[in-house]
């Protein structure tokens, strides 16, 4: 039997390259046969970086390494390994970085600013920070003094064409106290993040990438979001949930262990029932035919002039019985 499925299969398998050398063939005269020839190359390496790609997005999945992978079931997180490598692909990265710096906020794909960074450095343009401290000693801004790669491999200040001074990118304080986002349905101040009050340094390090690249590198990773991005266009056009409309998570502890209890009672009312009431529900009588002797009182015997059997009495355990179903 496997003896005949081979030849099947493998006449299965040179059906469309014989097709395809057939058509190449006919257009062997033709000027579009260079132009088909390469699409045909194009389209099968397309299908065998799919297969590598599925390969090592389940080799991923099954690491148990990835704590956004063990969120899902298994098909699930393999989807998403896989879409992870194909998203950062897109933004230059191998598949090892778009595992570690790819991912999803508020069902949008993000792109750290570490890897953007990178990104802009690679594209020629650097700088060198500085930051600002008050008297508490506390970050109050951070600058980014905006430098480029010549073609001869030396750096050179970026240089403003209008005021002729080196361009500088810089996020403060001033800034953070001035923007009003949206963080658990009510409107704050930016500065008042739990994350800008924890690192708020990072936070302004980040804040002046995302202010670079859209102005001096705009073409680096161009559709790539960060997640401070995200929380940006979502605070444009989406309103703070309504109160009334909103259960807090207090709420919703407190319904629940009023439903609890209301359950808990009446599993204890159950068990006060009477006894005759739990049986009669649990075991229900069964429905019993009466015998013919019930039907009709027998007649004397003329005979022995001896009364007729009268039917038997139920016993008193019968009768008990039947109280109890009452």
């Amino acid at each position: 039997m496997d003896q005949t499925q081979k030849p099947q299969d493998n006449a299965a398998q040179t059906a469309p390259i014989q097709q395809t050398s057939a058509l190449l063939d006919i257009l062997r005269e033709t000027e579009g046969r260079a132009g088909f020839a390469q699409r045909i190359v194009e389209s099968e390496l397309a299908k065998e970086g799919y297969a590598m790609d599925q390969k090592l997005a389940a080799l991923f999945a099954r690491s148990g390494a990835f704590d956004d992978l063990k969120k899902a079931t298994m098909e699930e997180s393999i989807y998403l390994a896989m879409t992870k490598i194909r998203l950062g692909r897109s933004w230059g990265l191998n598949e090892a970085d778009a595992m570690l710096h790819v991912n999803f906020y508020n069902g949008k794909p993000t792109l750290s600013a570490e890897a953007i960074a990178a990104k802009m450095y690679d594209s020629g343009l650097g700088w060198d920070i500085h930051f600002d401290y008050s008297k508490g000693g506390d970050v109050s801004r951070c600058s980014l003094h905006l430098k480029e790669l010549g073609k001869d491999g030396a750096w050179r200040p970026v240089v403003d064409p209008v005021s002729g001074e080196r361009s500088v990118v810089s996020f403060g304080d001033e800034e953070a106290s001035k923007a009003m986002v949206w963080e658990k349905g009510k409107q704050i101040r930016l500065i008042e993040k739990w994350n800008y009050q924890s690192w708020k340094a990072d936070m302004y390090y980040a804040a002046c990438l995302r202010r670079a690249r859209k102005r001096y590198r705009p073409n680096v990773c161009s559709s790539a979001m960060t997640r401070a991005d995200v929380d940006e266009t979502t605070n444009a056009v989406e309103a703070p949930v309504p109160e009334s409309r909103a259960m807090h998570s207090e709420e919703m502890a407190q319904a629940t262990k009023e439903r609890s209890a209301q359950l808990t009672e009446a599993l204890e009312s159950a068990k006060k029932r009477p006894a005759s009431l739990r049986r009669a529900k649990e075991h229900p009588p069964e429905v019993v035919t009466a015998p013919a002797a019930f039907d009709s009182v027998p007649e004397a015997d003329p005979e022995n002039d001896q009364p007729a059997a009268q039917p038997a009495q139920p016993s008193s355990a019968a009768a008990s019985d039947k109280d109890d179903w009452l």
